[in-house]
């Protein structure tokens, strides 16, 4: 009879000197098949895992096959019948026992391999009928793969532990009680010990990130991928791994990871027995796709994929009160669609949206003081609302909200000097901060503000130069740099600033050409190089940087024309070449340019009729071509412009005082033009009034007492 060979090694070895006496007659051609199935079924690992068990259905199963391999030497059974209930009876057991599973496929793969020549497949028959002298090298295979199997299943076992010992560090970690590398280097182990865990993976790969391990974060996120075994895993692998990508300037790569997640997790989401966590993660896919399309320059998409994700995370919210992570993905999905809001130019909306997302943050990092991620999310919050209130110009607010943003990102950054996440946080709260100190007139504040930013930003992209985003921090925190130097007059110091910054930047689009937001940033850049090109009397290099500066623009706005600021940025860059040519008398391709630039305006002002910032700018476009006619001796096209600029005028006027001054300029305008019908009283009428309702500067009453001696030539003449 066939003894069960893995469990009689010590048996077969002590009997191995005589078995070499034994002459071995000549055996027909082993099925490798069949072989495999009966060393899987005799192994020692398959025994041990039915005494786990301790079923007697497995046991009596057991006892059943070994009457059917009698019956199959008896030629009583087909061997086909044996080799079905033996790797059935394999993989019934492996469904019950996850550790025994592991170490299965570890001998499984030792035994498939031996039986890979016909050589060897007839070695393993004779080793599964004892005939251990003819096998002695096959034995020493096998028992290597056993002890594999063992410490398989040791390591399983032992990970297990180490898993939920790691789980209370990544716990201690959120609460500011442990640091982050002390818990990499446990998922580390835990990975090390058991690589088929999908979420040890995903949650390593986040540690990573945080750590600015990006490399390791993308080979950690792609194992979580070759780990999953459900469609959730595989979803929440590819988002991460798609996340990475928009980290490393991979905008192509992360639409496909972002795809193969939105695939995942929309067939789980139309499943019979979905989840609210399965909407959820449908609602974090459409907020990742709405990023990517954001980067690529398309923000009608955008804005559409982040509407998405905010209605099921309020449904979400409303049916799971009491679970804060679905609370707060109702301000992420918020902040997202005011992003998307500001970048179209609707400001009172994104506000709207910040402003409710900042009340949402505020109930919940009350309610969870120690929460490290509620913490943080509190000063990104902040951070929104002052990004509008400085659009809007409200400074003292503005400065109050970064200044309280920053507070909590330096205590967050102490509390964990090992995380780059923390200091990078820390680093946009500083930079913010000493925008609005220079926008408040306060260089010395912004200087110093700037200098704390730049050295954290120096300080990890050093660590990390594969980091797109950390490359783009340094170029952000150079332009402010180079401002505050030019506002000095230190105007070698500013080019040297802004020449940095395009050599950053046009190494970043290199990397990325399909990033809109990249290419944006460059044309922004040039422009500041052509301002400080122009201020050192450069004027080859100010028109040389101007007009890459457009050409970058030009294209972008073709690209994507619901694009407010790009088409704003257009305008201003095609605005300075006018300026320029016009400086030099080139007084036709100045009208080309400002031509040029009120098309854009215009077009601003149509999509966005309530936007008073593109009435005005469609009213100092209006102001200079039809300064540039009075040059040309085109008296009605100079009127014609005029006229059109009274108009705006007036209707800004009436909805804020303030507009008075515009009208006034305008009414200028129109009497120093022959055939206006507007006379010099109109003027002074214009500016009395405004003296007597105190909208008059006192600057401008130099220009009162002009109009008024105009006036009296006039009524003299």
């Amino acid at each position: 009879m066939r003894p069960a060979p893995l469990y009689r090694w010590a048996a077969a070895f002590a009997a191995t000197s005589l078995l070499l006496a034994v002459p071995i007659q000549a055996i027909a051609a082993a099925d490798p098949h069949a072989e495999i199935a009966a060393a899987l079924f005799a192994a020692s690992a398959t025994q041990e895992a039915v005494v786990r068990a301790a079923d007697v259905k497995l046991s009596a199963a057991q006892a059943k096959i070994g009457a059917l391999a009698a019956q199959v030497r008896a030629g009583k059974a087909a061997r086909a019948e044996l080799i079905a209930a033996q790797e059935g009876f394999v993989a019934q057991l492996a469904d019950k026992d996850r550790a025994y599973a592991q170490a299965i496929a570890a001998f499984r793969g030792a035994v498939t391999d031996i039986a890979a020549t016909p050589q060897g497949a007839e070695a393993l028959a004779e080793f599964n009928d004892g005939h251990v002298a003819e096998a002695l090298s096959i034995l020493d295979k096998l028992r290597a793969a056993e002890d594999a199997a063992r410490k398989t299943a040791s390591d399983i076992a032992s990970a297990a532990r180490r898993r939920e010992i790691a789980a209370v560090a990544l716990d201690g970690r959120a609460k500011g009680e442990d640091s982050t590398a002390d818990v990499i280097a446990r998922y580390e182990d835990v990975t090390r010990l058991d690589p088929g865990v999908a979420w040890d993976w995903i949650t390593l790969s986040r540690l990573y990130q945080d750590a600015g391990r990006l490399a390791d974060a993308r080979h950690a996120a792609q194992q979580a991928d070759v780990a999953a075994t459900t469609d959730r895993d595989h979803a929440a692998a590819s988002t991460e791994l798609g996340d990475i990508l928009v980290t490393s300037g991979d905008l192509a790569g992360a639409r496909k990871a972002y795809d193969a997640a939105g695939q995942a997790l929309t067939r789980l989401a139309m499943a019979a027995d979905a989840t609210a966590w399965s909407q959820r993660d449908l609602a974090i896919a459409f907020e990742r796709l709405g990023d990517v399309e954001g980067a690529q320059g398309d923000l009608a998409a955008a804005a559409d994929s982040y509407h998405r994700s905010l209605v099921i995370s309020r449904g979400l919210a409303a049916a799971n009160l009491d679970v804060p992570q679905m609370q707060a993905d109702v301000w992420i999905a918020l902040s997202k669609v005011g992003d998307a809001l500001d970048a179209q130019g609707d400001v009172a909306g994104a506000r709207k949206a910040y402003e409710e997302g900042l009340a949402i943050c505020r109930r919940l990092a009350a309610a969870a003081p120690g929460d490290i991620a509620l913490q943080r999310s509190l000063a990104v919050a902040v951070g929104l609302v002052g990004n509008v209130l400085r659009e809007e110009g409200d400074l003292v607010g503005a400065l109050g909200a970064y200044g309280e943003g920053r507070d909590i990102d330096r205590k967050l950054a102490a509390a964990d000097p090992g995380n780059a996440s923390l200091a990078r946080d820390l680093s946009v709260g500083e930079t913010q901060v000493g925008d609005v100190e220079e926008a408040g007139g306060d260089p010395a504040a912004a200087d110093k503000s700037f200098d704390a930013a730049l050295a954290i930003a120096r300080q990890l992209a050093a660590a990390d130069p594969a980091d797109s985003r950390l490359q783009a921090d340094i170029s952000g925190i150079l332009d402010r740099v180079g401002d505050v130097r030019a506002e000095a007059g230190d105007l070698a110091g500013a080019a040297q600033a802004y020449d940095e910054d395009v050599a950053i930047v046009r190494k970043l689009v290199a990397a990325d050409p399909s990033n809109a937001s990249l290419r944006g940033g460059l044309a922004l850049s040039l422009g500041r190089v052509g301002n400080v090109r122009l201020a050192q009397k450069d004027l080859a290099g100010a028109k040389q940087a101007y007009g890459e500066a457009r050409d970058i623009l030009i294209k972008a706005t073709a690209a994507d024309p619901s694009n407010a600021r790009v088409a704003r940025n257009l305008e201003v860059i095609v605005g300075k070449l006018g300026d320029m040519a016009l400086a030099a008398g080139d007084l036709a391709e100045a009208k080309a340019d400002f031509v040029e630039a009120l098309d854009v305006t215009r077009r601003l002002a149509a999509r966005a009729p309530g936007d008073n910032e593109a009435q005005r700018d469609l009213m100092i476009g209006l102001q200079e071509l039809g300064d540039l006619a009075r040059k040309q001796g085109d008296a009605a096209a100079a009127l014609t412009n005029y006229r059109q600029d009274l108009t705006i005028a007036r209707t800004l006027a009436a909805a804020d005082p303030r507009g008075e001054r515009d009208v006034a300029v305008a009414l200028w305008k129109l009497a120093e033009t022959d055939g206006s019908g507007v006379r010099w009283a109109d003027v002074v009428a214009q500016m009395h009034m405004m003296q007597a309702k105190s909208l008059l500067a006192a600057a401008d009453e130099g220009q009162m007492h002009e109009a008024e001696q105009n006036a009296a030539k006039e009524t003299a003449r």
